[in-house]
């Protein structure tokens, strides 16, 4: 997924199609992306993207500011964590801005994170998107791009209702929240369990069905199968290794001093 993100961004900026890109990722990550993103282009001879982390290197208000306006500037490929662009959004969680700092900096930072915001916006590790609650999602849901992607690897079968926060980040107003409750949710969960009917289990497989058909046009799922024609056949070995002398002791030492302990 990592080279296909990187190779994405790379035709998206070269044929002009934008000329800004954000990606906003755990921050552990951030520097994995920065590497894979000049490894790839290296490796395939495209020549060097412009890349610029803002992460807890920049410490002061006016790196932060002065990043953000080069970005919007010369535009190219903005890396961020989930905490820093929530607080340099400077979003509430009733979708307002709040005015801390000065005037010009909220200028600025509206006009990079919001409107107009990037011309593409990722989002790494995409089921921290997991509640419309959660005030990285009010962030992320102010911004006016409409060029949206999540990346996630973590299976959301068993929580739909996570997967419908995703889906209405990607795709505002698809299905309202009710509605993906009523339509799916409540009949998918239904048909799961042991003591479910004939009747919920059919209903549940046909919605799982619909839900799915609905949903590929615009979400992209791969499986492990996709890398089984390209791996090596994968061997499992099990060896059984008697104790060392030294191990040996240790484990009676252990059995004296706590197996036979009478309790009080």
């Amino acid at each position: 997924k990592t080279i296909q993100t990187v190779m994405f961004i790379y035709m998206f900026l070269r044929h002009g199609i934008g000329s800004r890109v954000l990606i906003v990722s755990p921050k552990s990550t951030l520097q994995n992306w920065a590497e894979e993103a000049d490894s790839w282009c290296t490796r395939c001879h495209l020549g060097r993207m412009r890349v610029r982390t803002l992460d807890d290197n920049c410490k002061r208000p006016e790196d932060r500011r002065d990043m953000l306006a080069e970005w919007l500037r010369c535009g190219g490929l903005l890396l961020m964590g989930y905490e820093m662009f929530t607080t340099l959004s400077g979003v509430s969680k009733r979708g307002r801005t709040k005015g801390k700092g000065k005037e010009e900096d909220l200028s600025l930072y509206k006009s990079a994170l919001q409107d107009p915001g990037p011309d593409l916006v990722i989002c790494d590790e995409g089921h921290r998107l997991k509640s419309q609650k959660l005030l990285v999602v009010v962030a992320l849901k102010a911004l006016t791009t409409t060029r949206r992607v999540v990346l996630t690897g973590t299976p959301l079968q068993n929580h739909l209702m996570e997967y419908w926060c995703m889906v209405d980040f990607v795709r505002e107003a698809w299905w309202s929240r009710k509605e993906f409750k009523d339509l799916f949710d409540r009949p998918i969960k239904a048909g799961q369990h042991d003591e479910s009917s004939t009747e919920e289990v059919r209903i549940m497989k046909r919605r799982a069905y619909t839900l799915t058909q609905e949903l590929r046009s615009f979400v992209l799922r791969r499986d492990q199968s996709v890398l089984q024609k390209d791996l090596p056949p994968k061997h499992e070995f099990v060896l059984v290794i008697r104790l060392g002398p030294a191990q040996q002791q240790l484990c009676r030492n252990f059995v004296n001093a706590y197996a036979f302990q009478k309790k009080d």
